[in-house]
């Protein structure tokens, strides 16, 4: 079934282009980890790079339409307190990610820490959108 309406998409596209930009930005920051021998890695960032440019894309192509009135759902306030809770939780993971990551059952090393904190910050996005 095809839904030709924007309102379903409308959360998505934001969380898209920011978990993908902050995954690939993170993975640059980091390449040092990675082995450019092995094909897996040429896969991971090119991959990763064109979602980031087409979601980015479309993002900036749709971002500013309108949402019909009929399609509009009702915001709560536990909506904008789980996206304030996320994206706090989210943002102090990328920044300091040995201190909010010491609550985890496994160890994250710093870079892990601010990978994961993308799933944080993508998600409080979409509530708060």
């Amino acid at each position: 079934m095809t839904v030709r309406r924007w309102s379903p998409a409308r959360p998505i596209l934001p969380m898209l282009s920011a978990f993908l930009t902050q995954l690939i930005v993170v993975s640059f920051f980091y390449s040092d980890l990675f082995n450019f021998d092995r094909r897996a890695t040429g896969l991971w960032f090119g991959l990763y790079l064109s979602d980031c440019l087409v979601g980015t894309y479309y993002l900036a192509r749709l971002g500013g339409r309108l949402v019909p009135e009929d399609g509009r759902v009702e915001v709560r306030r536990s909506h904008n307190l789980q996206a304030l809770i996320l994206g706090i939780y989210g943002v102090g993971l990328l920044l300091f990610p040995a201190l909010f990551s010491g609550f985890w059952p496994w160890p994250l090393d710093a870079f892990h820490g601010r990978l994961y904190s993308a799933i944080f910050i993508s998600g409080a996005i979409g509530l708060a959108y």
